[in-house]
């Protein structure tokens, strides 16, 4: 977890890098693009391979935990959402989606509100 997790950190700072002179409708890119490329990861390479040959819970460790949530735990946060859409546990999935966004928004404010006083605004 403890590799995986710094590479995949090391891969959002750069992608972050890149996709920071992006200027189209101020949003910022570099996290939506990290949240999009490891979601597609998972989906894509590493939820399949896990799933098709590689039954061991380190790589599971390693390339789910590590490098996607260092990554992105948003790529977590879309295959849970994604398995309870798959049991038709459609209730459920938005109530997670609402609870989650909500509560991490009221989380950056507490923390900001709370924390650090020298936060400036960009």
């Amino acid at each position: 977890m403890f590799i995986g997790g710094g590479l995949g950190s090391l891969a959002r700072y750069q992608l972050g890098q890149w996709l920071s002179s992006v200027r189209l409708w101020g949003l910022p890119w570099g996290t939506l693009g990290a949240n999009f490329v490891a979601s597609f990861l998972l989906g894509w390479w590493l939820l399949p391979a896990i799933q098709g040959h590689l039954h061991s819970r380190h790589w599971y460790a390693f390339a789910i935990v590590g490098f996607c949530g260092g990554f992105s735990t948003f790529s977590t946060f879309a295959f849970e959402n994604y398995s309870l859409v798959h049991q038709n546990l459609w209730a459920k999935a938005l109530q997670y989606i609402s609870l989650s966004l909500l509560s991490c928004i009221i989380g950056v404010w507490l923390g900001l509100k709370f924390g650090s006083t020298t936060f400036k605004w960009h």
